[in-house]
Formats: C-alpha cells, structure tokens, sequence
C-alpha cells in the first residue's frame, strides 16, 4: 500500500505534518480528512522524501535497533513531547527503513485516536509482547516515560550479556574454523599429492595411511552427498527443536552436560528474573507479567512450568510456593522472591537475583572459554599430526627398506 505525506491545518489553524497509507491519492486526502483534519497538500512519500527507499529482504530489526528507539523515545517523552512528536522525531531520525516504515504506521494509528500500546502490538516485529504490555502499564500509570527507560535498561542489559558471551566465543571459534579449514585442507588436496607416490612403491601401505586414504578418495568423490547430508540433517534438527515435543526436549538436554549444562540454566534463570522484575516494576499485573515471561525465558521447560504456576496464582497463592512446587527454577530465585514477598519488594528482590545470575554466567563463560581454547588446541593438533604422520609413515618403510 504506497505511503502518501499530507500537510494539512485543524480545527485551531495549526498546521499538521504527516505521513498515511491509503490506497490511491484520494482515498489519502479522504483518510486526512476522516482525522478531523482539512489537507492542504497530499503527495506520495517517495517523492516527497529526497533519497526515499524501500527495504528489501536484507534490511533487518536488530535488537541494536529496538535498544536505541526505547531510549530515544524515553528521551523525548522526558523531554515533554507528545507521542505523536515524539513518533515523528524518531521517523525523520531513524536509518532502518523497516523501523520507519513501522513507525510511519504507528504514528498514523495513534493520529486517528489509537491507544499507543494497542498500536504497537500490530507491529510484533519490532514491539514483542514484553514491550507492549509495559507501554500499556506505563500509558495506565501515567508514566510512559519511566517505563519506557527501564525497558531500555532491560534491552541494554540483555545485548550487553550476549555481546559479552559472543566475544568470549569469538577466539575458540576461530581455533575452530582454521583447523577444520587445515584438516581439510590435508585430506582434500595435499593427501591426493601423495597418492601418485604411493602407488609407484609397489608396496602395502600401513593402516594409518590407508584410513586416511580412503577418507580422503571419500570426500574428494562424494563431497556433494556429504554437504548435502549436513545440510538436511541440520535443517531436520531445526525443524525439530522448533516444534514443542522437540523444544522441551532441547531445552531438557541442554541443562545437564557439565559447565554448559549449568551455564544455560543461568541464563534461563536470569532472563526469567530480568523480565519479571522489569514487568513488576513497570506496573504490569502479576498474571501478565508471568504469561509474557513465558515468552522471553528462553527455555522450554520453565515456561511449560509457569503454566502451574500462573493457575496457582489466578487462584489465590504466592509466587513461591507454586514455583518451588515446579521444581523447573533454582532454589536462589524462589527462596529470594519469597523474601520479596514478605517484604512487598518483589521486583527490586528479582533485579538483585539477576544481577548476581548475571555475574555468574560471567564467570561461567571465562571458565567455559579457559577449559575450551587448550582442549580445542590438543585435538586439532592430534588430528593434524594424525594425518601427517600417517602419510610420512610410508616414506619411513621406504628408508628402511632402503638402508638394508
């Protein structure tokens, strides 16, 4: 549906900036009107925008993006603009053309009469669940603006957790990738080099060197049905752990190896308390706030736990006496909410428990990344040495044979 930028004057004489989607050129001017507003002038916004573009599908939402226009928008809200002002800063502000476009749509909404968070939910891409629930608590509170910084501190706090477990990866990663490039290298390419030589000796070859022959005639002949395999058995596998059998399933196994296992239910367990304690916090209900935190614990069994735990609450109990009941969350967290709840400080209670998961996924992640690096290192050197030694140990028969 094109866009079309409108100027237009209302009932007081003030001059109105705008941009609406419509069908044609007149259904524009008579959406324009439909506002209570009377149109000046109305064109199509590609050509009203010097450098105006569309999004193709490389442009993506980033979470960098959602992060910058939380804050921006608290900003100016703190500022003592309106919604709609404010909207229309972000939009002549905003590089991503798919969070213009969004924000175009929203700001059209909310023009017509909309509630902001009624609004915002249309648009899932870029406002999940979590987002919109504390817009609509902050807009029924009356503080838009101090709900919407502590959903940027919570969108800080997530990417600065991933950056920092991205960057501690990076390194054996790239371990990882320069020996499986060698390796490959070996087998595929230098080991085809020897087997001229090989041939020529007009002897039996030891059984490293077979092997290692063999794997190599392997790959260089059927490197398609290889990649091909990998490729299948890879999209198999993400089809599964996206269905709920396959997820729960998933999400079961990945908390048990050691110092992984433990690693991820860190993880788990700091989001849950991050987005509950950012949820309460925000004004959200408890109900509500436990059915969004389903949605972003990112883990499978402790969001089918939640569902008990929600029933036992709509019906009359405390968050931690259905939780410990579950048995799905540590010990740390129920026992820490159930001060909380003593005390009536159940949100700040949950941003200290985070805040200590948080140091400890840390913690976890130098331990993880200082057991990995020299264990990656030992194997990749077995199997390059493996693999060199097995093609030098005909050589060494034939200087034996040689030197008798």
């Amino acid at each position: 549906m094109p866009t079309f930028s409108y100027v237009a004057v209302d009932d007081a004489g003030r001059e109105v900036v705008g941009e609406i989607h419509a069908e044609d050129l007149q259904a524009a001017i008579g959406r324009v009107r439909d506002s209570g507003n009377y149109p000046m002038e109305v064109r199509e916004a590609a050509a009203a925008r010097p450098g105006g573009r569309r999004w193709g599908l490389l442009t993506r939402i980033t979470a960098s993006d959602r992060t910058i226009l939380t804050r921006q928008l608290a900003n100016l809200l703190g500022a003592g603009l309106t919604v709609i002002r404010a909207l229309t800063v972000l939009i002549d502000n905003t590089d991503n053309p798919r969070v213009r476009d969004a924000l175009l749509r929203v700001r059209e909404e909310v023009q017509t009469g909309a509630a902001f968070s009624d609004t915002l939910a249309k648009f899932p891409e870029l406002f999940d669940t979590l987002y919109v629930n504390l817009v609509r608590a902050g807009e029924a509170s009356g503080d838009l603006e101090g709900v919407l910084e502590r959903l940027a501190d919570y969108q800080e706090q997530q990417s600065q957790q991933w950056a920092a477990i991205r960057s501690a990866m990076a390194y054996p990663m790239l371990l990882i990738s320069v020996g499986t490039a060698a390796v490959l290298f070996l087998v595929t390419f230098l080991i085809p080099r020897f087997v001229v030589i090989f041939e020529s000796l007009g002897q039996s070859l030891p059984l490293p060197t077979r092997v290692i022959l063999a794997i190599s005639t392997f790959l260089a002949d059927y490197w398609w049905a290889v990649l091909g395999g990998a490729l299948v058995l890879g999209l198999g596998l993400r089809w599964y752990i996206g269905t709920p059998t396959g997820s729960l399933q998933f999400d079961a196994l990945k908390i048990k190896p050691p110092v992984i296992g433990p690693l991820s239910f860190k993880l788990a367990a700091s989001r849950f308390a991050h987005t509950l304690g950012t949820l309460l916090r925000g004004g959200v209900p408890i109900l509500e706030a436990l059915e969004t935190v389903q949605g972003a614990i990112g883990n499978r069994m402790m969001s089918e736990a939640l569902n008990e735990v929600r029933d036992s609450v709509r019906e009359g109990e405390s968050i931690a006496d259905p939780l410990r009941r579950t048995r799905a969350f540590p010990s740390l967290v129920v026992n820490m909410i159930a001060v909380g709840e003593e005390t009536g400080d159940v949100d700040s209670i949950l941003q200290r428990v985070a805040h200590s998961y948080d140091i400890e996924v840390q913690n976890t992640v130098r331990q993880l990344i200082s057991l990995l690096e020299p264990v990656i290192i030992l194997v990749m050197g077995i199997v390059v040495g493996s693999v060199i030694i097995s093609m030098l140990l005909p050589i060494f028969d034939l200087n034996l044979m040689a030197s008798k």
